[in-house]
């Protein structure tokens, strides 16, 4: 089916379950469940399809945000802030390759923040 009828389920599924315009929201899932429904459903799955289903729902006045947290940092001292992927799951990546999203600066745990307050993020290296 259309993309756009699976973002539009489940940003309904997401604000049945509470969350709404205007919201922050963090997000961290295992998205396998969601994608499996989407199949039942007969909607094409992707981590994409859901980072846009929550965006769309918060709608440019709510903040999501995502931890994109590095373990492999201790052992290879590599952290490139604009990079280095997420070793959290699929819909983090996503949210990491999304345009205009703001990174905090920890090696080992940092943060992608998409909408109103990510400029607020800026800079924030979470470090201490």
């Amino acid at each position: 089916m259309h993309e756009a009828s699976a973002i539009k389920a489940l940003s309904d599924d997401w604000k049945r379950a509470g969350i709404h315009e205007g919201d922050t929201v963090l997000i961290q899932s295992d998205i396998t469940r969601t994608m499996l429904r989407l199949i039942k459903r007969g909607f094409k799955a992707t981590p994409q399809n859901i980072l846009d289903s929550f965006l769309n729902t918060v709608t440019q006045n709510g903040t999501l945000i995502f931890p994109l947290f590095n373990f492999s940092f201790p052992v290879t001292k590599h952290f490139d802030i604009r990079n280095t992927p997420s070793q959290m799951g699929a819909l983090t990546e996503a949210a990491r390759r999304y345009p205009g999203a703001v990174r905090t600066g920890h090696p080992i745990y940092s943060f992608m923040v998409i909408g109103k307050q990510a400029k607020l993020f800026e800079g924030v290296d979470n470090v201490s």
